[in-house]
């Protein structure tokens, strides 16, 4: 029986509480493993993603935020967007539009826009949580954002997801 998005609500916000004031957490899904040229394994999606906001889709990014600028509670969606041709190969996508609409976001934006809007979600913020390890992409990405953009000018400090 699948739960009601007031639990994931209750989630988000039990670790919005538990994480330091002015703090931004980025949780990245998990990815499509592929087995042998065009065929991919089973897809999983990353527990930690799953647990907060049970969003189906892979190589989407979960953003939350306890910074006073958002009430103390945001939550953003990035994921794939609307593909007819892909959707074809790999099953229907919800996209941002219908994501807002059906999971427990504040706003979703296509995975695309991750670049620009991470760069001004980051912004401001003193603490980033960040799974590290699971994908070198997605760290590579953060990393780069802190310690480029934000930490020079603001010294943000790093904390893991454990």
């Amino acid at each position: 029986m699948p739960m009601h998005n007031t639990e994931f609500l209750i989630r988000q916000k039990r670790l919005l509480e538990k994480m330091q004031p002015n703090s931004i957490c980025l949780v990245q899904a998990s990815n499509l493993v592929t087995r042998s040229r065009d065929t991919e394994y089973p897809f999983r999606q990353d527990s930690y993603f799953q647990y907060l906001c049970a969003f189906p889709e892979p190589e989407a990014w979960l953003v939350l935020s306890n910074h006073q600028d958002y009430s103390k509670e945001l939550c953003v969606l990035f994921c794939l967007d609307k593909d007819p041709a892909m959707e074809i190969w790999h099953g229907r996508r919800f996209g941002p539009k219908q994501a807002k609409q059906q999971y427990p976001v504040d706003r979703a934006y296509a995975l695309d826009e991750l670049d620009e809007q991470l760069l001004d979600l980051i912004d401001g913020h003193q603490h980033v949580y960040f799974a590290q390890g699971h994908d070198h992409d997605a760290d590579d990405l953060v990393f780069r954002y802190c310690k480029h953009y934000v930490m020079p000018q603001n010294k943000v400090s790093m904390h893991l997801l454990v």
